[in-house]
């Protein structure tokens, strides 16, 4: 056996230190509106746990990608998909605890525990999957050092995110992002400073049926980088469709209010002008629609 030496693509270490703080972002973006949709706040918690597992997890495999050795890494299709769940349940359980004890140090002490703990046991479970013939060996230093710097930074992001009062919520969740993201890209580096890779002296590559090469795992990061975008459009876009509710309907009748009737009007009249037509509008006048809806109440007063 002989211990090969690596270097690094530093434009995909780059890039995958920035798909960590991405989707740190979005994850946090998303807690912030949890409580703002209660009616959707299991699928909130769900979408901002999935992003934040799947930056921590792409991270992982674009930095891996990001090495060069003399020999192309593989992977084992079950354990790299499974090394998904680590970060994606401490997720979960993170922001299930910042949701119920908002302002609470010690539960937010165990979230950051918890996501710490996450993202080390999937950096070292990837570790795992792959199947190149090889022998692996760690300095025990630099695991702890990784693993307590994922948990210190991801600790700290939490107190951040929870106790820190800045005017600017958009500066509060970059601040956050960049902490929670240094905690992601700490444990791997890092953890790979202590690792000693070791081929033997006259090697060649395999293939079993669980092999999965870099070229697949990549696709596999890019869907997974995707699918965070994917959150970022959805939240915005049901964000937006919530201003507009509120904006031009009742919030008690959630019929149509003055605003809306004038906007309508405002596009009909120009469409109108544009083809030369005329427009005719019906108003109606309700008497004592006032009386109506003081004694029958809103939803009477709407089937009246």
């Amino acid at each position: 056996m002989k211990e090969v030496i690596g270097s690094y693509n530093m434009i995909l270490v780059a890039l995958s230190t920035i798909i960590s703080v991405v989707a740190s972002y979005t994850s946090f973006d998303i807690k912030e509106r949890i409580a703002e949709k209660a009616k959707l706040e299991k699928t909130w918690l769900i979408i901002g746990a999935s992003a934040l597992a799947v930056g921590i997890w792409s991270t992982h495999y674009i930095g891996m990608t990001a090495l060069r050795l003399p020999v192309m890494f593989s992977y084992n299709w079950w354990l790299t998909l499974l090394s998904v769940l680590p970060p994606f349940a401490a997720s979960m359980l993170t922001f299930y605890l910042l949701s119920v004890y908002k302002h609470k140090k010690l539960p937010i002490l165990f979230a950051g525990i918890a996501i710490g703990l996450g993202i080390s046991v999937m950096h070292y479970l990837s570790m795992k999957a792959i199947t190149i013939p090889r022998h692996i060996e760690y300095d025990l230093f630099y695991v702890s050092v990784s693993t307590s710097g994922a948990v210190f930074f991801a600790s700290a992001t939490l107190f951040v995110f929870s106790f820190l009062r800045i005017h600017s919520s958009i500066l509060l969740k970059t601040i956050s992002a960049l902490l929670m993201g240094a905690a992601v890209t700490s444990a791997h580096y890092i953890g790979m400073k202590g690792i000693s890779f070791f081929l033997p002296s006259v090697f060649k590559n395999y293939v079993n049926p669980f092999q999965m090469d870099t070229t697949i795992l990549v696709v596999g990061v890019i869907i997974g980088s995707g699918l965070i975008f994917n959150a970022i459009f959805t939240k915005t876009n049901m964000e937006r469709t919530t201003m507009f509710s509120f904006a031009y309907y009742d919030s008690v009748t959630e019929i149509p209010n003055r605003r809306l009737f004038e906007l309508k009007l405002a596009e009909a009249s120009e469409q109108a002008a544009l083809k030369g037509r005329e427009l005719a509008v019906i108003y109606m006048d309700f008497d004592r629609f006032k009386w109506i809806n003081g004694t029958a109440g809103h939803a009477g007063a709407i089937t009246y």
